[in-house]
């Protein structure tokens, strides 16, 4: 196998610069990593090339070409889970390291001495535009940063520099000039970048890719907001709970989610009669623990199981309805269909109407069009017919497929589907999606055994579905990101797109707009005539955010930060977009204890908050295990977060 043409000009002229390339899905930019992996360890062999990429799953898929591309060099798998690299290697053999960013991350402070930046020679991010979010390839960047300038600086023990490759399909989420053109001088910033790298069309087209900006894509919008929902815009993530349960009090809620609460309420009332003990949990904020609790009831008390399972059933209809602001009345009925939710031992006239409504096809349009447009390409593409259904949120894949698969015409016509979201995620308290289910799906999908995949963003970024010829949307499209990431996925050249709804405030067409308008603005990019960041704007910004009402909450909150500071601590960095890195430190015990090698069984957690503002570390004492240790030193991180914003206002 040979690079393409653009791919070869590309690797020729970065060289050994740090550079972000941007090319389309599909396009090679995993085998012009690799090539660029071959060259740097051909030129420092004693040092390790690192990849990182997003998911685990993405860990195995890059190893394998690193590999097959790689021949003299080792590659080594590390994700959260497993065991770290051993390192060993042949004379003369080099190595590669694919991880995934938060198992680095913890690996590095395990073994700073065998994983620390002096063993590394360049590390790669694919999908690099999540170093700007609040993620662990901030994290990484940072520290990256401070130790290049180290180098730069002459620091003796620091002399070698590390490359830095940047890798994404698209590279920001931003719509308008100016703020494509920050978030490209921010991510040069970060990564010290000093080239742009991107082909033209007329190059991939020339080097055999097949673009898919010519695909003609079928837009709907086949679904309507139920009447009386919350006006986007007024929409607060943060407070989602509160919201509904507001509007539950003042009867503002939907007619169809005052109805689902009713008979939630009643199913609450008849089991409070039959096991005192039993408590309502509507009034967690955390939507997935009222169908724990009902499992957790039915574990406890017998003679009453089927009844909390089915109550089960219906608080999971009333979380689509919450978590979608009141709009998933569709899949809210569909999900009450498919588990049994009406085989109910009481009457009402709440029940009989949702009912009623669930019975009536008129009220399932949008899935009767997502059958249509599964009949219609199937029946085009015949036996080549390979689909992807991207959907938002990993109860709707479940939800999705059971449909497809329970439509006696579709299994008629050959149509079998499967569904796959983030490995080891929880959708409902009894249906988890393990690591081997995932892995067992996606191969069905590439053997041909399934021919419909639905899935959520788990598959968008990187995925290796080479067969995918028809993609559906069937929730909206966030943003160009997601745009180029979803119509990527289908790479054939007679490849059908569909996109069954879309936001008012962000149609198809400014998406599209936006993406054309990024790839434009960086074919003529040149990271050496960017200006350099405004960071006294930068600081000023930051500021407001360590000082805006969303986070003081957090800090403010004594329960919270009391109850779960692990959690709290992450909300707040991610409210202010700082980054926060931790260190775990064995600690010898003094009192003739251990193992009888001298082993500690003590660990410290240290805690390193950083902005553009400050950087704060806390240091804690030892406990027995390293959740105890964390889970210690947040708290007090927290307080110490709390002082000094206090200070700064």
């Amino acid at each position: 196998m040979r690079l393409r043409m653009y791919q070869q000009k590309i690797v020729d002229s970065i060289g050994r610069s740090n550079a972000i390339v941007k090319m389309p899905t599909g396009s090679g930019k995993t085998l012009l990593a690799a090539e660029i992996i071959k060259k740097n360890l051909a030129l420092d062999g004693a040092r390790a090339a690192l990849f990182l990429v997003p998911t685990q799953d993405l860990v195995d898929q890059q190893s394998k070409v690193i590999e097959a591309w790689c021949k003299n060099s080792i590659v080594f798998r590390f994700t959260g889970g497993l065991k770290d690299p051993s390192m060993e290697r042949m004379p003369g053999q080099t190595c590669c390291i694919v991880s995934t960013p938060q198992a680095f991350i913890s690996l590095q402070g395990r073994k700073p001495d065998v994983f620390g930046w002096k063993a590394i020679s360049a590390v790669l991010f694919d999908e690099v535009h999540h170093v700007l979010k609040h993620h662990p390839y901030r994290q990484i960047a940072l520290s990256l940063k401070d130790k290049n300038q180290s180098s730069d600086a002459g620091n003796q023990t620091d002399k070698e520099t590390i490359q830095i490759l940047g890798l994404s399909a698209s590279l920001t989420y931003k719509v308008s000039s100016a703020e494509i053109k920050n978030t490209l001088n921010r991510l040069c910033h970060e990564l010290n970048i000093e080239q742009m790298e991107s082909p033209s069309l007329k190059e991939l087209e020339e080097g055999g890719y097949v673009p898919q900006y010519g695909l003609n894509v079928e837009l709907e919008r086949v679904s309507e907001a139920p009447e009386g929902v919350i006006e986007r815009g007024a929409r607060k993530p943060h407070l989602l709970h509160q919201t509904f349960m507001e509007r539950i009090r003042s009867g503002s809620a939907t007619p169809f989610s005052r109805k689902v609460w009713n008979v939630v309420k009643t199913l609450e009332s008849r089991l409070m009669d039959a096991d005192p003990s039993f408590e309502s949990p509507l009034k967690k904020a955390k939507l997935v623990s009222w169908e724990d609790c009902a499992y957790k009831s039915a574990q406890q008390n017998a003679t009453y199981a089927a009844d909390f399972e089915l109550l089960a059933v219906w608080y999971t209809a009333l979380r689509l309805l919450v978590q979608s602001w009141e709009e998933d009345e569709v899949l809210a009925m569909q999900w009450l269909k498919m588990s049994d939710g009406f085989d109910v031992k009481f009457i009402s006239q709440d029940l009989s109407e949702i009912h009623a409504m669930s019975s009536s096809p008129e009220n399932f349009f949008k899935l009767g069009r997502l059958r249509e447009h599964l009949m219609d390409k199937n029946e085009r593409k015949g036996d080549s017919f390979r689909c992807v259904v991207f959907v938002q949120q990993r109860i709707t894949s479940l939800i999705l497929s059971h449909f497809i698969n329970s439509d006696v015409e579709l299994a008629g016509n050959g149509m079998k589907s499967g569904f796959v979201t983030a490995r080891d995620a929880q959708i409902t308290p009894k249906i988890k999606v393990t690591k081997q289910a995932a892995r067992e799906t996606i191969n069905s999908f590439r053997q041909g055994k399934i021919n419909i995949l639905v899935a959520t963003s788990v598959i968008e970024e990187g995925f290796d579905v080479p067969d995918a010829n028809v993609v559906i949307s069937y929730d909206h499209i966030k943003d160009s990101v997601e745009l180029c990431q979803r119509t990527g996925r289908a790479r054939q050249q007679d490849s059908s797109i569909v996109v069954l709804d879309e936001r008012l405030d962000r149609p198809l067409a400014l998406l599209e707009s936006a993406r054309n308008l990024q790839d434009k603005i960086v074919q003529d990019y040149d990271p050496s005539q960017t200006p350099g960041l405004d960071e006294a704007a930068e600081r000023k910004r930051q500021q407001s955010r360590e000082q805006s009402p969303a986070a003081h909450a957090v800090l403010n909150d004594p329960a919270k930060c009391q109850s779960n500071p692990l959690q709290a601590l992450n909300e707040y960095v991610k409210k202010t977009k700082a980054a926060l890195a931790q260190e775990f430190i064995p600690q010898r015990r003094t009192d003739g204890g251990g193992d009888g090698d001298g082993n500690t069984k003590h660990v410290c957690c240290n805690l390193t908050y950083r902005s553009i503002l400050r950087t704060i570390t806390v240091d804690g004492t030892p406990h027995a295990n390293k959740k105890a240790a964390k889970r210690q030193c947040a708290t007090l991180m927290l307080a110490v977060l709390a002082r000094e914003t206090t200070c700064m206002v």
